[in-house]
């Protein structure tokens, strides 16, 4: 019983540091466990003037047994245009970090810093609790980003040679011209992006005869082009293969 209370003590005293962020919409886990040595993850400071959200980049330097060690590249984009600024002992931050499996966060107040070659150490009291923001392989980016999708035929991107994707997402992306054969231009929204693939809503609210079209013309394992308005992209196009298809409810009806 002793040990017990003792531990639920040590307990309630990390937690104090790591109260949940308002901000977080996911599942709240117990413990660091999750947490490796040279992970990469980014840094949002609380309060600091002049400091945008998400400015210093980072990485798991330590774990040990009462503090997480990480490390900031203030000299690394983003963080080029606040270089001069440095966290300070006491200043609360919030740490996004990619795990093996899955997107964690937590927040915390800075006990102590030193300067490094690239950038500044931090040493935060190891986090009781952590809140798990995606449960995936790649983490998944939201975006409201315009594109245009053209069905090119069901064999035009078998040569592709592409990375597989994760189910239920658009795979095989690659920057390729449109072919000759392309069909008509369907214009749509993209949803999601990760390494996996990308997520889109084709078309705007439909009918049921409309959104059967859409389903038959995107129907799965067909090859699609899709523009982008990135200028990144060689022609502006991307070459990719479709995982799924299915209906999607959207503010007005239904979509693709």
């Amino acid at each position: 019983a002793g040990l017990s209370g003792f531990g639920l003590l040590r307990a309630l005293a990390r937690y104090r540091h790591f109260r949940p962020d308002s901000r977080d919409e996911g599942e709240t886990v117990l413990g660091d466990r999750d947490l490796l040595p040279r992970q990469s993850l980014t840094v949002e400071p609380h309060g600091v003037p002049g400091v945008s959200a998400e400015c210093f980049q980072g990485s798991v330097v330590e774990i040990t047994g009462a503090h997480l060690v990480i490390e900031v590249d203030l000299h690394a984009r983003p963080a080029i245009s606040c270089a001069d600024r440095r966290c300070s002992r006491g200043d609360r931050i919030t740490v996004n970090v990619n795990g093996a499996g899955a997107v964690y966060r937590f927040s915390g107040r800075i006990q102590d810093t030193m300067r490094t070659a690239v950038g500044q150490l931090l040493y935060l009291p190891r986090p009781a609790t952590m809140t798990r923001l995606q449960r995936r392989r790649h983490p998944r980016v939201r975006l409201e980003l315009p594109a245009t999708f053209r069905a090119v035929g069901p064999s035009a991107s078998a040569g592709a040679g592409g990375p597989a994707a994760e189910p239920g997402r658009w795979a095989g992306l690659h920057d390729a011209a449109v072919p000759a054969a392309a069909g008509p231009a369907v214009h749509a929204t993209v949803r999601d992006l990760s390494c996996g693939g990308l997520r889109a809503h084709v078309g705007g609210p439909m009918g049921l005869r409309e959104i059967d079209a859409l389903l038959r013309l995107f129907a799965p394992d067909r090859s699609v082009s899709v523009r982008l308005p990135l200028d990144g992209l060689r022609e502006g196009s991307i070459l990719g293969r479709v995982r799924s298809c299915g209906r999607a409810a959207v503010p007005g009806g239904l979509t693709v």
